[in-house]
């Protein structure tokens, strides 16, 4: 996107800044992939509005109050894609944090105790019923 910057566009919308953030690399590419996106719909669709401003003002038959009100409506349209797309893109990266957030601060001796009982339980399941009885009696003499 870089051979594609045009200077009558704020560089702040460039998608290639979203590279530029602290942590950006091969892993978190994925993550950052619809701020990516969100970004070059806004660049696109403020060059797209001031293309057909150009446009507008080329045409013979309106005059300056038509092209400006025929210029507004292509970019309110441009605009509400544009503002959906970053207002959905906020929503799935605060979603996802705080899924992260959740895995993180689940304790690890949950996720621990949960594949070591089922251990524990497909090992009594292969037990005879007098090995089981035998098993379970010793884990409660051990205090277990």
């Amino acid at each position: 996107m870089t051979d594609n910057v045009d200077a009558r566009i704020t560089p702040s919308l460039h998608p290639d800044n979203v590279k530029s953030i602290d942590g950006f690399d091969e892993q978190t590419a994925p993550y950052l992939a619809p701020t990516m996106t969100a970004f070059s719909t806004a660049y696109e669709g403020v060059r797209a509005v001031l293309a057909a401003k150009e446009a507008a003002a080329t045409n013979p038959t309106w005059n300056d109050a038509q092209r400006i009100i025929h210029t507004d409506d292509f970019a309110q349209k441009h605009l509400s894609r544009i503002t959906k797309g970053f207002d959905v893109t906020r929503s799935n990266l605060e979603k996802g944090i705080a899924m992260l957030e959740q895995q993180l601060t689940t304790p690890i001796e949950s996720k621990a105790a949960a594949s070591l009982s089922a251990e524990i339980r497909s090992y009594a399941k292969n037990l005879t019923t007098e090995e089981r009885h035998k098993f379970i009696q010793e884990a409660i003499d051990a205090g277990d």
